[in-house]
């Protein structure tokens, strides 16, 4: 009768995509160009702020090649509690992580909505962390701070906040 063909497209994200859509179309047709289907397009949306984990990856090593340190504790506790998104996994105990299947998808920050005046230093001081930090988990903001245009409100950035409280120095009492 005919022939079946199959083809499978994939798509995989790279550093610095987080936030970006791609709308890709494609045309289906046969050898001869006799039959063809109409143009088919999809928008993949790379989505900011989480994480496919790897075989072999652990929350330490997630946490250093994308935020720069090895405080995993930062990763865990975004990632703790049911954040109503179906994708992502609950973590409750991070030594079973890559047991319940490869490639769960985990939160590695929060989504900050910017607003009217914000600038990546107030953010970086309001979460206790730094610049450097913010620029490494968004780097389409990079470009914006390197061609001196500030931050849109609205826009959708990922911050990890500090898990660490500061250390506050003990009171001198002389008696």
């Amino acid at each position: 009768v005919g022939r079946t063909s199959r083809y499978i497209l994939v798509y995989k994200a790279r550093r610095g995509d987080e936030g970006r859509r791609d709308t890709v179309c494609f045309t289906a047709r046969d050898g001869f160009d006799v039959v063809r289907l109409p143009t088919t397009c999809v928008t993949i949306h790379v989505k900011r702020c989480v994480y496919c984990m790897q075989e072999g990856d652990t929350l330490q090593s997630v946490m250093r090649s994308l935020a720069l340190d090895y405080n995993w504790l930062r990763i865990w506790s975004a990632n703790g509690n049911e954040d109503g998104d179906p994708e992502t996994t609950t973590v409750t105990n991070p030594d079973s992580l890559m047991t319940q299947g490869p490639q769960q998808i985990i939160n590695i920050g929060s989504l900050y909505y910017v607003e009217e005046e914000d600038t990546v230093s107030g953010l970086a001081s309001l979460f206790q962390t730094t610049a450097k930090h913010i620029i490494s988990m968004n780097p389409d903001v990079e470009a914006l701070v390197n061609t001196s245009r500030i931050l849109v409100p609205g826009q959708e950035i990922c911050i990890i906040p500090c898990s660490v409280l500061p250390i506050v120095p003990e009171r001198n009492t002389f008696g």
